[in-house]
């Protein structure tokens, strides 16, 4: 940018903004940015271990069942990522879409969910207090082992979420209760996410490229809260 063509970026509150991008790997000058924001990159997935109780837990599976019963919700079968052929055509899994209960009931979860999102924007943004959190969506996801020997177990393939800024996953199943169903990130090298009943992973949706590796026995449940 040329000293002259400042007035270009100079609106009428006479507040200048610039937006500069850089690989704060490149120069030494970037100490400062990277000491107080790490991840700059803003593909950047947030995991929080152990981060969600028994007790929470035990109120969203709570919150799952008033969803079907009073909100008319019930599970359906979806599939997406299917450019995603290392393990073959795509599985897919089962959902169920229960932000109704969520959001009308005024539940503690909800506002913790909404609390974990404020307390952690600032790892994608340099302006955490002008983003407004929305809950978009809340999905219960079920993903189940193959039925048949010939079959293989729920998974979904490479993709980005339409529409939304961050998402939030609460995984609600013990490790021991399946196995497969590794949670993978391009970050921009592929990272697995191995998760524990009550961890959580925060992430932009968006732009961040993720799948879910096939189930191969038991079951997998955990919360996708989607964020506009």
């Amino acid at each position: 940018i040329r000293w002259d063509d400042l007035p270009d970026f100079i609106f009428d509150n006479g507040k200048m903004y610039i937006d500069v991008f850089m690989d704060v790997n490149t120069s030494s000058r970037c100490d400062d940015l990277k000491r107080h924001s790490p991840e700059t990159c803003s593909s950047m997935a947030l995991k929080m271990t152990n981060y969600w109780t028994d007790e929470d837990i035990a109120e969203i599976e709570k919150l799952r069942d008033i969803a079907c019963e009073r909100f008319g919700a019930k599970p359906v079968r979806r599939d997406f990522g299917s450019d995603s052929k290392k393990y073959g055509d795509t599985a897919g899994h089962s959902v169920t879409y229960i932000q109704d209960a969520f959001t009308k009931l005024s539940s503690p979860i909800t506002n913790k969910i909404y609390q974990t999102v404020r307390d952690n924007l600032k790892n994608w943004t340099h302006r955490p207090e002008s983003y407004i959190t929305r809950i978009k969506r809340i999905e219960y996801i079920k993903y189940t082992a193959p039925t048949q020997p010939d079959k293989e177990g729920d998974w979904v393939g490479w993709h980005t979420d339409t529409d939304v800024t961050l998402v939030m996953s609460i995984m609600l199943s013990n490790s021991n209760e399946y196995t497969g169903g590794t949670y993978q990130a391009k970050l921009p090298d592929v990272k697995d996410f191995p998760l524990e009943k009550g961890d959580s992973i925060l992430f932009p949706g968006h732009i961040l490229e993720h799948r879910v590796l096939p189930v191969t026995s038991g079951c997998r449940k955990i919360l996708i809260i989607e964020f506009r």
